[in-house]
């Protein structure tokens, strides 16, 4: 879990540069892996009882 966006930012940037460096040195190609964002909310926890 994050506390805010800039980690979100910050860890998408260091897998883009761990990509650039596999490739530069390895000459392996891979796509940058995209990170999920998840919102888990209170108000909704307390209805899950319902939904099943």
């Amino acid at each position: 879990m994050t506390g805010n966006i800039q980690e979100i930012i910050d860890a998408h940037r260091h897998m883009v540069d761990i990509s650039e460096l596999a490739k530069k040195e390895f000459g392996i190609s891979m796509e940058v892996p995209q990170i999920i964002l998840l919102i888990e909310g209170a108000p909704a926890l307390l209805h899950t009882k319902e939904l099943t």
